[in-house]
């Protein structure tokens, strides 16, 4: 089944929270807020859900599939939306954990304990004597 607006609308009246004409318009001013945002070229970020942002695309070569003429593609504006890490492991039958963060944390305590390994420069000025 496909989640349509009337879905979501019913949904948030479900919840006894508005009329059912109070979440039309609430889902209508939302998707006109995402809508305009995408348009001026902003990003949307929900968190805990994802990122919708637009992307543009170059003029280039295609075909027509039902000729298999060449045809020349206009330059255009579409738009991508990436699902957030923990939904995406959700999504996938994961639980998210920590040990993603883990993973990146231990990266981080390598990369300190390598520089802090390196040997220091001598700094000029020290222990420098003019004519030597």
């Amino acid at each position: 089944m496909t989640l349509t607006k009337a879905h979501i609308v019913e949904n948030l009246f479900a919840k006894n929270l508005f009329t059912k004409g109070e979440s039309a318009q609430i889902i209508e001013t939302l998707f006109e807020l995402i809508k305009q945002s995408l348009q001026d070229g902003e990003d949307v970020l929900i968190s805990g859900f994802g990122k919708f942002s637009t992307k543009e695309k170059h003029q280039r070569r295609g075909r027509n599939p039902q000729t298999g003429e060449p045809i020349t593609l206009r330059p255009r504006s579409v738009v991508t939306f990436n699902l957030t890490w923990s939904k995406r492991k959700n999504l996938n039958g994961e639980t998210p954990d920590s040990s993603h963060w883990g993973l990146r944390a231990s990266r981080l305590d390598y990369a300190a304990k390598a520089r802090s390994c390196e040997p220091s420069r001598p700094s000029q000025g020290v222990g420098y004597e003019a004519g030597s």
